[in-house]
C-alpha cells in the first residue's frame, strides 16, 4: 500500500492548486510554507511523511513548527514532492 498510496498522492489533482490563495502576507519560515502548501493541497502530515520517506509524522511536525532544520537535499525533495517553485519555498516570494 505504501508505494501505491504515494503514487496516488503525487498524481492527484489535489496537487494542482493555487498555493498562494489566501496568502495575505509572506510566511516567515520554510516550515510554515511547507505547512501552508500541505494544507492547500489537501495532504495530512501522515501523507507528507510518507511522500518524504519518513516513518511517522514526528519529523514533519517538527519541520512545520520550526523545531527541526532541514538540509538542502530535503528542501529539494519537498519542492519535487509538493510540486512547488523552489524560490517560493525558500524565500516566500511569489515571483522569485
Amino acid at each position: 500500500m505504501g508505494r501505491r498510496k504515494n503514487d496516488e498522492i503525487i498524481n492527484s489533482e489535489l496537487l494542482e492548486v493555487d498555493i498562494y490563495a489566501n496568502e495575505d502576507e509572506p510566511i516567515e519560515t520554510i516550515g510554515q510554507r511547507i505547512r501552508r502548501i500541505r494544507i492547500a493541497k489537501g495532504l495530512t502530515q501522515d501523507d507528507l511523511a510518507k511522500l518524504m520517506g519518513y516513518s511517522n509524522i514526528s519529523t514533519i511536525n517538527k519541520i512545520e513548527s520550526g523545531d527541526h532544520n532541514i538540509d538542502h537535499d530535503k528542501i529539494l525533495k519537498f519542492v519535487y514532492m509538493l510540486k512547488v517553485p523552489a524560490g517560493y519555498l525558500l524565500t516566500g516570494e511569489k515571483n522569485y
